[in-house]
């Protein structure tokens, strides 16, 4: 996996630096109004704001490990007893679990 695999454009986040926006986007959000809240920040290169981009992003990734990780099958690598287990129990696995 590499960076072509994805696009990803930064965009700014809601760290607003300047108090009367910040004081109205926190005032829209209150008042249950997103979208006027989103338009406030929408292009304004002077604000630093996370974008839907930087989650589209985060969600290509996770579908690409999903895509990848649906062909495997899935391997047992413990060894679930109250006793040490012998060293044929322990053939083709890593770890020992005992409950204690």
């Amino acid at each position: 996996m590499n960076n072509e695999d994805f696009n990803y454009i930064p965009r700014s986040a809601a760290r607003l630096r300047n108090r009367d926006i910040s004081d109205q986007h926190k005032a829209l959000l209150k008042a249950g109004n997103p979208a006027g809240a989103a338009d406030l920040i929408k292009n304004r290169p002077d604000l630093e704001a996370f974008s839907a981009s930087l989650f589209n992003f985060i969600e290509q990734k996770l579908v690409f490990i999903e895509q990848q990780l649906s062909g495997k099958t899935r391997e047992i690598y413990n060894v679930y007893s109250d006793t040490e287990p012998s060293s044929e129990e322990m053939e083709g696995k890593f770890f020992w679990n005992k409950e204690y």
